[in-house]
C-alpha cells in the first residue's frame, strides 16, 4: 500500500502545511494526546502464506515483505538532516491527524478552515480507515488503538448508500488490508471481506467491467453523473491489487479471478499496440475518450506493473501488458519540450497530440523507473530509466518554478519558459502525492540524494 492519509478533505503526503485549526465543537476523548512511548502493535511475523489451488491464481508473493518492524531501524551513522526530516513529516502527520480526532473523529473528513465535517462516504470513517497505515508507519500508536477500536465497534458497510467502487476500494479495502499485513490483526481482514463481498456485486454485467457505482447495501449498480453511462479505465484497472491480497490471505481465489478477468477483456481493447481509451462501456465494451495517462487513465498503468511483481511475476499477462503500454506511451505520448528540452507526457485524442500535462501524470515517472530495472532488454530499459527521471524532473519544476513552491494541477506546454499555467485552467493546487513518490522511487533506485533533496 502506497503511504498516504487522506486527512483535512484531501491527500496528505510526506508534509503538510495547515494554518493552525480552532473551533468550538470538538470531538471528545478521554486521551486527546498521542503517546508513542507505548509498544507499536505491529505483527512480528509476515502474513500467512495461503494455499492457492487454481492454477491461474498462483498467489501473492509474500517475501514482497519486509518484517514491519525494519521500518523503524534507522543507522546509528543516518545524516542529521535525514533525521531532521523524518521527525518533521511525522510532526505533520501527527498534527494532521490530531485535528482530524479532534473535531471529526469518525466522520468522513474535516474542512481545516472551518473545523466542520465533510460528508462524502456516508459517515463511514474514510479519513480515519485510509490512515491506519499511516498511523503505524508513524509510530502512532495510540491513535491507532482508538482508530482500529472504532473500526471494530461501529464500522458498517450495510449502509444503503451508492458509492464509487474504485474510492471505496483504494481508502477503505486498500486501508484495512494494509493495518492486516503490519498487524495480522483479524478485524481488518473481517471488515476487508463484508466489504468486499459487496463491491463484487459490481462486476455483474454484460462485459464482466465492474459498474463505476454500487449501493453497498442493495447491490443497485450506477454511473458517475458526470461521466453517462461509462465506466473509467483507471477505475477498473485500480482494483487487482487489493482483491489479490485479500484472496492470498483468506484462501479464496474469486477475489483474485473476478478482477484479473476484467483486465483480461480490456487487453482485447488496446489501441497504438499499448494505448487504453479512458471510457468504456461496461455493458457493451465500447471505448471512447482520450488516450492519457492522468486523470481517468493514470493507476491503470500503474497496477498493470505492480500487480506483476506483487504476484512474484507469476502473471505474464500483467507483465506483457505493461511493457506494451510503456513503449506505446513512450513512442505516442511522450515528448520534450523547447527549448530546454524537459520530458513530459501528453494526451492525444485520435491521433490529434495535445501538450498538457497533469500533476496525476507525474506518477508515470516512478512507474517508468520501477519497471526500467525489471526489463529484459537493456537498452529499452535505459529508455525508459530516462523517461522517468525526465518526468521526474518536469514535475519537480512544476514546482520548483512557481512564486509558492506548489504544482499547479495542470500545465500547457510551449513557450520560452516551457510551460505555463492557465489561471482557471488547473491553476488550484490539491496536495497531490505524485511528484514525491515519482522522486522517492528515483532516489531509491538511483541512491542518488538529490532526490531527496528536491523532495524536501
Amino acid at each position: 500500500s502506497v503511504v498516504v492519509v487522506v486527512c483535512l478533505g484531501t491527500t496528505l503526503v510526506l508534509t503538510l502545511n495547515l494554518d493552525k485549526l480552532a473551533g468550538p465543537h470538538p470531538v471528545q476523548h478521554e486521551d486527546k494526546s498521542i503517546s508513542t512511548d507505548k509498544k507499536l502493535p505491529i505483527a512480528t511475523t509476515k502474513p500467512k502464506k495461503a494455499n492457492m489451488t487454481s492454477p491461474e491464481l498462483k498467489g501473492i508473493d509474500l517475501s514482497l515483505y519486509k518484517n514491519p518492524q525494519d521500518l523503524f531501524n534507522f543507522p546509528s551513522d543516518e545524516p542529521q538532516t535525514q533525521k531532521m526530516r523524518r521527525e518533521k513529516v511525522r510532526e505533520a502527520i501527527k498534527f494532521a491527524y490530531e485535528q482530524y480526532e479532534l473535531y471529526a473523529f469518525g466522520e468522513d473528513e474535516l474542512k481545516p478552515i472551518s473545523t466542520k465535517v465533510h460528508t462524502m462516504f456516508g459517515k463511514m470513517g474514510v479519513t480515519l480507515v485510509d490512515s491506519l497505515d499511516t498511523l503505524l508507519i508513524a509510530g502512532l500508536t495510540d491513535p491507532y488503538k482508538r482508530a482500529r477500536e472504532w473500526i471494530a465497534n461501529q464500522l458498517s458497510f450495510d449502509r444503503n448508500i451508492q458509492v464509487s467502487v474504485f474510492e471505496t476500494n483504494i481508502r477503505y479495502l486498500g486501508g484495512l488490508l494494509a493495518a492486516y499485513t503490519f498487524t495480522g490483526d483479524d478485524v481488518m481482514v473481517k471488515k476487508s471481506v463484508d466489504l468486499a463481498e459487496r463491491l463484487l456485486k459490481a462486476y455483474t454485467t454484460t462485459t464482466g467491467l465492474p459498474s463505476p457505482r454500487i449501493n453497498l447495501k442493495t447491490g443497485q449498480k450506477g454511473f458517475h453523473p458526470w461521466a453517462g453511462k461509462k465506466s473509467i479505465l483507471a477505475e477498473i484497472g485500480t482494483m487487482q491489487m487489493e482483491f489479490a491480497y485479500l484472496s492470498e490471505i483468506t484462501n479464496d481465489p474469486k477475489y483474485m479471478k473476478q478482477t484479473f478477468d476484467s483486465i483480461k477483456y480490456m487487453r482485447q481493447k488496446k489501441q497504438k499496440g499499448g494505448l487504453y481509451h479512458s471510457f468504456i462501456s461496461s455493458n457493451s465494451g465500447s471505448p471512447s475518450g482520450i488516450f492519457a495517462v492522468g486523470g481517468l487513465a493514470d493507476s491503470f498503468y500503474e497496477y498493470l506493473l505492480k500487480v506483476w511483481l506483487l504476484t512474484g511475476k507469476t502473471e505474464p499477462m500483467f507483465r506483457d501488458m505493461y511493457f506494451e503500454s510503456a513503449d506505446s506511451i513512450a513512442k505516442h505520448l511522450v515528448r520534450k519540450t523547447n527549448p530546454n528540452g524537459l520530458t513530459y507526457i501528453g494526451e492525444m485524442r485520435g491521433n490529434s497530440f495535445k501538450s498538457r500535462m497533469e500533476h496525476l501524470t507525474c506518477f508515470a515517472g516512478g512507474m517508468f523507473a520501477l519497471g526500467s530495472i525489471h526489463h529484459e532488454d537493456k537498452e529499452k530499459a535505459k529508455k525508459h530509466l530516462d523517461i522517468g527521471a525526465g518526468v521526474g524532473e518536469f514535475c519537480y519544476q512544476m514546482y520548483h518554478r512557481t512564486k509558492t513552491g506548489l504544482s499547479a494541477e495542470s500545465v500547457t506546454v510551449g513557450g520560452a519558459a516551457d510551460f505555463i499555467t492557465k489561471p482557471g485552467q488547473g491553476s488550484q493546487y490539491l496536495l497531490r502525492p505524485e511528484a514525491v513518490e515519482t522522486l522517492f522511487i528515483l532516489y531509491r533506485l538511483t541512491n542518488d540524494t538529490k532526490y531527496q533533496d528536491k523532495g524536501w
